[in-house]
């Protein structure tokens, strides 16, 4: 889908205290085109006279704007000049000349008429009106206006207001708007006549949107130097509804994003004349912007109790834990509801009691030199996707079973695991939902959850955020511990598939589903048939059940979990020195999410590989003579992925 703007593509002359430029491209359109374009595709309806530099706009085509409802008639172009004075408070208008603007009378393209955007540019409420009775069902109409519109077509623009949805003004255009002197009761009484959005610029000091129920403000983005203010209205209404477009959704989180990504777009617009600072920006430095301004107004309620992170005393009788920011109570009521958690995965080893010190298990008998391997992990941001999706039973079986994974490489069954989890304040629901996924897999691993510690930490950690982190201990005959030192030139490598991200990459999945494409976690993931939440917490896959029984048969000589670092960076760590592994890419399918993953974000493929599994979660390393058995008792479950041979880098060959 694209967004189609109706408005001016201009001429300007602009004169700062310290420069000035004649006959720069500017007008709404333009402007709005440049923003706009970053997030998604643009059609203009415009009119420019004979003398317009039409090879001024071949950046804003590459870019995905499309001119072709751009006229061009005898005459001269609309032309601007204006003067700022010191510090951009205030500016003098020098020059308009209206030329073939003057007698603009829009004909939107057929091929235009479909388009689920419409922006109104700030031109006569009569022909905002015209452009709107020539669309067929737009899902989504803004316009601008000004004062001069307010006073020289009231009528009209009253009109047009009830077929908008969203109406962008400045404070005093919205008061004077609705003959009001407080910007709320004017916002209201716009809304009152039809558009249910009212957003206001404040140049340097924001934005604020004002939607049926709530509002939302946000300041205007510090920039070191402001060379052009010009278009900084138009560029902001380009980021609002770009982004809106991109997401595809109008709920609450969506309209705030688009806040955000306006300002950062009217930020960018002032650092250059006309749009020049489009013609070097990045995307990258789009979503840099908006991580930076949201790190400017974000805060943490607890930490606001005091300064420098110091819980503020009470004014009367004595400081209490709770009122510092612990709630011994709540943790109490927490312990009690995890106990029947704990009790589920017990087994006759077990020997301590509920709420003990430490964890007491006895080691089996049944091996003649056991050998206890252990490991430790963590989550990672993967929290970040539960935070946002508010589901926190997945996690704990993500801890679960990477850990166990990671002993599994040497040929231990897990025994029994410990659990940390840190906590800003303990919220009704979110220690038990985590515990219990932890329960779950500790179950299904066929070990024992021995204990765990949640700890309080108030001005540490946001509220309703934690950190997660594990601990396993399993064990192994010595005789039949797998460390890779039987590994061979010619031995065949097999590959088990994952079950999805797994717990790796997210900082760099996040940037690009949330950044890049501006998905939340409702909307639905690109070729999966499921939510973005759905796709992203698939639970870490354990691979007990599968490869346990595959390790009775022996010829199993090393595994390795394909983590953090993927294959080249897991692979070599089971391989004596002097081997290395070489990989056939066509020997299965990427799954679809690291497709997407890749091309939204335009990552390089070999940092794909460096990063995630690419739907490879555990390769095994087998005598050539085991390959065939092994893989008729795997099934579905496993396929031939390469061998080992002499060297020491993993080489992926084939179409990777």
């Amino acid at each position: 889908m694209a967004v189609l703007v109706v408005g001016s593509v201009a001429l300007d002359a602009v004169e700062t205290p310290a420069t000035r430029v004649d006959g720069v491209i500017g007008g709404s359109a333009v402007f709005f085109g440049a923003a706009a374009s970053f997030f998604t595709d643009v059609r203009v309806v415009a009119v420019v006279g004979s003398d317009y530099p039409l090879e001024e706009l071949r950046f804003l085509k590459e870019r995905g704007v499309d001119f072709t409802g751009l006229e061009q008639v005898p005459g001269e172009s609309f032309f601007w000049a204006g003067r700022y004075h010191e510090g951009f408070v205030s500016r003098d208008t020098k020059e308009t000349r209206l030329g073939v603007f003057g007698s603009f009378d829009p004909e939107v393209p057929l091929g235009y008429r479909d388009a689920e955007v419409v922006f109104l540019g700030n031109i006569d409420p009569v022909l905002q009106l015209k452009v709107l009775n020539q669309m067929r069902a737009p899902g989504l109409v803004a316009a601008d206006t000004m004062n001069f519109w307010i006073e020289g077509a009231r009528d009209d623009l009253i009109e047009l207001l009830g077929r908008v949805n969203i109406l962008f003004v400045n404070d005093e255009e919205a008061m004077q708007l609705a003959g009001k002197t407080n910007l709320v009761r004017a916002a209201r009484w716009i809304q009152d006549r039809g558009p249910g959005l009212v957003v206001v610029k404040k140049g340097v000091h924001g934005a604020t949107l004002f939607a049926p129920g709530w509002v939302f403000q946000t300041p205007g983005y510090l920039v070191e130097e402001v060379i052009d203010p010009t278009g900084a209205g138009d560029a902001f209404a380009g980021g609002f509804l770009g982004y809106l477009e991109k997401a595809g959704s109008r709920k609450r989180e969506d309209l705030k994003r688009a806040v955000v990504y306006g300002s950062v777009m009217g930020s960018y617009a002032v650092e250059a004349f006309s749009v020049n600072r489009f013609r070097r920006l990045r995307a990258r430095d789009i979503e840099e912007r908006a991580r930076d301004l949201r790190d400017m107004t974000s805060y943490s309620s607890r930490a606001s109790r005091g300064w420098a992170m110091i819980p503020r005393p009470s004014s009367k009788g004595p400081v209490t834990y709770r009122e510092a920011g612990v709630d011994l109570d709540a943790a109490e009521r927490t312990r009690r509801a995890l106990w029947p958690l704990l009790a589920a995965s017990g087994d006759k080893n077990t020997l301590s009691k509920l709420g003990a010190f430490g964890g007491l298990y006895a080691l089996p008998d049944a091996l003649n030199q056991p050998v206890l391997v252990s490991s430790a992990d963590g989550v990672g941001t993967k929290l970040k996707v539960a935070f946002a999706a508010g589901r926190h039973d997945t996690v704990g079986q993500d801890l679960v079973n990477h850990c166990v994974n990671d002993i599994l490489v040497q040929g231990a069954r897990p025994l029994f695991f410990l659990d940390y989890l840190a906590v800003g304040a303990l919220e009704d629901g979110v220690v038990p939902a985590v515990v219990s996924g932890i329960s779950r897999a500790c179950r299904e691993n066929a070990c024992v959850l021995l204990g765990g510690e949640t700890a309080q930490m108030p001005d540490f950690y946001n509220d309703g955020e934690y950190d997660l982190a594990g601990f396993v201990v399993g064990l192994v005959e010595r005789s039949r511990l797998i460390d890779g030192s039987a590994v061979r030139p010619g031995d065949r490598l097999v590959a088990l598939p994952s079950s999805g991200l797994h717990t790796n990459g997210f900082t760099l999945a996040r940037n690009i589903v949330f950044g890049r494409m501006g998905l939340n976690v409702d909307h639905d993931f690109p070729g999966e048939g499921a939510s973005v939440a759905e796709v992203l917490l698939r639970v870490h896959r354990s691979y007990v059940g599968l490869v346990a029984p595959l390790l009775e048969g022996g010829g199993v000589k090393a595994m390795a979990h394909i983590t953090g670092g993927g294959i080249e960076g897991n692979l070599p760590r089971v391989l004596p020195p002097g081997l290395g592994a070489r990989i056939d890419c066509a020997s299965w399918v990427v799954p679809a999410v690291f497709r997407v993953l890749e091309e939204a974000g335009g990552v390089d493929r070999r940092e794909m590989y460096r990063v995630f599994n690419m739907g490879i979660g555990m390769i095994l390393v087998i005598a050539p003579d085991r390959e065939a058995s092994l893989l008729a008792e795997l099934g579905d479950e496993g396929w031939p992925l390469g061998e080992v041979v002499r060297g020491t880098r993993v080489e992926l060959v084939g179409q990777c």
